[in-house]
């Protein structure tokens, strides 16, 4: 007769860190976050002249500096709001879980279930870890949350169940094999946040035209400077009287024409755009160029689960075809 663990084994596990908790990684900082759309080469160029015009007394000039703090804006919001949506994103949820120690059944919270723990299904439960049956009556298991299949499936004597199904009909008792980070659902979510930068042809092209622009910053601003303090009567008279101020905001003035503000700005506006109404059909976007990516998608693709369908099918169009003779005529 299984009398399940004891109170010495259980300790024991907990001091091992063999537990079911699952470690709350986040899937992005909020100083990674900031980083990526804030310390960039556009926002350097800009921020540096929006800066030097402040230095100068022109404030009035300097309105152009909202594009950056705009663009900026737009990238921290949106992509803060899906690391929030992220971490909040969970496979497990109930709250409670049945094992057997020491001979009696107990109600624990999910996350002190531990390695070895026998566990107690029924109908309605949730399988709060990786474990092998160790016997069952009709034992059926409702996996379409992990593997997309929509049928239930049958549970035998050995047979392995994962973290994240749940009981349908018959009840049974399985032996824990796998807790945490190492079960099959903790593993599907530590996917699911983790992230990865998405190549976006958009960007890409953006940063290769803002670091032309940048190499050639310096000579353009040179050339625009001398020329300003040369119609003020050369580099002295013009130190000597102030106007080497109006040089320097001409120069600004040239740098600020080459950067492309508005596409820079518009193409963060788009994105966002986009990535708003994909929340509105409950897709979420980790990175606002990844819009640009599934813009691109022509065929998606399903495995035989239907992973991303419902149970059932549906036709909105029937095409019948016309029967043609042997020599491509058609019959009568």
């Amino acid at each position: 007769m299984m009398k399940g663990l004891s109170s010495e084994d259980v300790s024991e596990r907990v001091r091992g860190g063999l537990t079911n908790l699952v470690s709350n990684t986040s899937s992005r900082s909020l100083w990674n976050i900031f980083r990526a759309n804030v310390l960039t080469l556009f926002n350097a160029v800009v921020a540096g002249s929006f800066a030097l015009l402040l230095f100068l007394g022109q404030w009035q000039d300097a309105l152009f500096g909202f594009a950056a703090v705009g663009n900026a804006v737009i990238g921290v919001a949106q992509e803060y709001r899906a690391k929030k949506s992220l971490d909040r994103l969970a496979v497990l949820n109930s709250p409670h879980a049945r094992v057997l120690r020491d001979g009696v059944i107990k109600d624990i919270a999910m996350e002190e279930v531990v390695l070895d723990d026998v566990i107690l299904l029924f109908a309605g439960d949730q399988i709060p870890a990786d474990a092998t049956v160790h016997d069952a009556r009709g034992l059926e298991i409702d996996e379409s949350l992990l593997t997309g299949e929509s049928d239930p499936v049958d549970k035998e004597s050995g047979a392995e169940v994962l973290a994240g199904s749940t009981v349908v009909s018959g009840q049974g008792r399985a032996r824990v094999i796998r807790v945490g980070d190492d079960s099959f659902a903790g593993r599907l979510t530590g996917e699911a946040k983790r992230f990865s930068l998405v190549n976006s042809e958009i960007r890409n092209g953006l940063n290769k035209i803002l670091r032309w622009i940048t190499l050639a910053l310096l000579p353009v601003m040179a050339v625009v400077i001398n020329g300003e303090m040369q119609a003020h009567g050369g580099w002295n008279q013009a130190l000597a009287t102030g106007e080497w101020r109006t040089g320097a905001v001409g120069a600004v003035a040239s740098v600020i024409a080459m950067i492309p503000l508005g596409l820079v700005l518009m193409t963060s506006v788009a994105f966002a755009v986009g990535g708003l109404r994909l929340a509105r059909e409950k897709v979420l976007i980790q990175e606002l160029a990844a819009v640009e990516g599934l813009a691109r998608v022509d065929v998606l693709c399903l495995d035989k689960t239907g992973t991303l369908t419902e149970a059932g099918s549906f036709s909105t169009m029937f095409t019948t075809p016309v029967p043609t003779g042997r020599r491509g005529g058609a019959l009568p």
